[in-house]
């Protein structure tokens, strides 16, 4: 295999010391030199900090007497001018060890000061390491171009690194191939300036041409000590064809929430652009270039089933372009190869996928079919399924309710718990298909809840006003409530002798149960003469569940029909059981 090395340095050389700022690192010799213009015959190195300032030597024409060290293996060195008369150099050395770094970084400056003049050395100190691990993983590819993700663990700032290519097809090619963006995306909490950096490298793979790729990244933060090698990264290996190889079509998946089928068919990655056509066979009948429309992208190893760089393409077929059938699908595939012929390459028919209607649909409450009585608190879980493909939509809902009660079921399960007496009814599921014939069916149970008995706001009716009329010389008056279990006792009063309730021969109360909670409390008027002008009633209503349930409302007798308000007549009422 030929070896084409590409070598592209992102970052600038990296040194001991940089604008003033010193890096080192643990177990290092350092050498620090300041040169000095005046007729010095003295000098000293200092340092200095928030703390204070620290004089570590101080030097003379003869020799460099330690002051403080700190602990640190420093020494100190002068040169003189070919007169031996003052100091035109000095210099200072010493081997950090572990913990070195530590201290020091407590200063903020270094400098060598004589009688005249001050020079900085150092105007931060500063550690790196070398990097500890280098990983570069394939992210995506979009166009033309293959993207690795490579993340340098721990890295100092002034680094250096370089992407390198192995070809077995060597070719001539320029630093367009590579396009490389890094950034820091996690700062050492460790280490004081490590970083780990993310690099996005972009390989531009119509300039690359066909072959068997590798691709890796080495970086090094220690550039300046030549011998030190590279850490490199894992490779990732990625054939590049001439023209179409082969195509598969996966199996087809239903989007149910945007009601169509998604084709995917795939190929090996090629240099050059692909057509994609997909075949359609109904029942039989072959239908060729049904869907030319289609989105195209290119696959990672990962994310596809051939395991290597792919073309995808993906049909979106809305179920009105199927019907009911069985339905196959075939990919043609089309490239042009370098000499600028077309190469075609057809996948085989997928496995047949049978559109049908729906028939029936299965619907239960907590395991009920009919319906179940609860109490406040408990759990209620519906389940609903129905038979067809594509997949029905499936919704429940509270029939008869003043408010949209409605939900859609993700998957044939839906679960909710008791917290009000307003939760009872009838609940219907209906399924929803997609092929226009028997495109709704559902089915109703009803959940009883041990509430008092409650007035029933009838969606529709507007102020909360109910007509009446003569039955064989009686005006009856209904009532709908909800409530579980019915009533076991039932006493009408007038609203200003609520101590005397009226008796059987002048009024009757008598309740008709309904489909689950629901029901009518009947008020039969025998003697009309209750109702000759406007009177206020009350209703008390008990089923043992919880306190009595007051029902107040006024009538008045006009030509037969009578008008009830399902007013509270609040402030009358509370003031007239009180005094009861």
């Amino acid at each position: 295999m030929a070896l084409l090395l590409k070598l592209f340095t992102f970052s600038w050389l990296c040194i001991y010391i940089i604008n003033a700022m010193c890096f080192y690192k643990d177990n290092s010799t350092i050498h620090l030199s300041c040169d000095l213009d005046d007729s010095s015959t003295s000098v000293s190195w200092v340092i200095s900090g928030p703390n204070g300032t620290i004089t570590l030597f101080h030097c003379n024409t003869s020799t460099c007497q330690e002051v403080d060290a700190m602990g640190i293996e420093f020494s100190a060195a002068t040169n003189l001018d070919h007169d031996h008369k003052h100091i035109v150099n000095s210099t200072l050395t010493g081997v950090l060890v572990n913990g070195s770094m530590a201290l020091l970084r407590q200063f903020t400056k270094l400098h060598c000061e004589t009688e005249n003049t001050t020079v900085t050395v150092c105007n931060s100190f500063e550690q790196y390491v070398d990097p500890e691990n280098v990983t570069c993983e394939p992210t995506l590819v979009v166009a033309d171009i293959l993207a690795m993700d490579c993340v340098i663990n721990y890295v100092f700032p002034v680094a250096s690194y370089s992407i390198n290519i192995i070809a077995d097809n060597v070719s001539e090619s320029d630093n367009s191939i590579i396009e490389n963006v890094c950034r820091i995306v996690n700062p050492s909490t460790q280490m004081f300036y490590l970083y780990i950096l993310d690099c996005q490298l972009g390989m531009n793979i119509t300039l690359l041409g066909s072959g068997n790729y590798q691709f890796s990244i080495t970086a090094s933060a220690n550039v300046i000590e030549p011998n030190k090698l590279f850490v490199q990264s894992n490779i990732i290996s990625m054939p590049i064809y001439d023209h179409i190889t082969s195509a598969v079509c996966l199996k087809p998946e239903y989007d149910a929430g945007n009601s169509f089928l998604i084709v995917t068919c795939l190929a090996p990655l090629t240099v050059r652009d692909v057509v994609c056509r997909l075949n359609l066979q109904t029942n039989g009948t072959i239908f060729h270039d049904r869907f030319s429309d289609s989105r195209m992208s290119k696959l990672i190893p990962s994310e596809n089933v051939l395991n290597t760089f792919a073309v995808k393409c993906s049909f979106d077929i809305f179920t009105t372009n199927l019907g009911i059938g069985s339905h196959q699908f075939q990919v043609d595939l089309s490239t042009r190869n370098n000499s600028d012929q077309w190469v075609f390459n057809t996948s085989d028919w997928t496995s047949p996928i049978r559109y049908y209607a729906q028939t029936q649909i299965n619907y239960t409450v907590n395991d009920h079919s009919d319906g179940v009585t609860v109490k406040i608190g408990d759990t209620v879980t519906f389940y609903c399924s129905s038979d067809g493909f594509p997949p029905p939509a499936r919704r429940l809902q509270l029939d008869n309710s003043p408010s949209e009660n409605v939900t859609y079921f993700n998957g044939t399960e839906l679960s909710f718990t008791i917290t009000n007496c307003q939760q009872a009814g009838i609940y219907s599921c209906g399924s929803f298909g997609h092929l226009g014939v028997n495109n709704y069916i559902h089915r109703s149970v009803f959940v009883n809840i041990k509430c008092p008995q409650q007035l029933y706001p009838i969606k529709g009716w507007k102020g909360n006003r109910q007509y009446v009329g003569q039955v064989l010389g009686k005006t009856e008056l209904d009532i709908t409530v909800i409530g579980y279990p019915a009533p076991s006792t039932m006493f009408l009063y007038k609203l200003d002798h609520p101590d005397q309730a009226i008796v059987y021969d002048k009024a009757a109360v008598v309740y008709r149960g309904g489909d689950g909670p629901y029901g009518d409390i009947g008020v039969i008027f025998k003697d009309l003469s209750l109702i000759r002008t406007e009177t206020n009633f009350t209703l008390k209503v008990n089923n043992g569940e919880g306190d009595a349930t007051f029902l107040d409302f006024s009538i008045q007798g006009d030509n037969g029909a009578s008008v009830v308000r399902a007013s509270l007549l609040a402030l009358a009422v509370s003031i007239a059981r009180a005094l009861a």
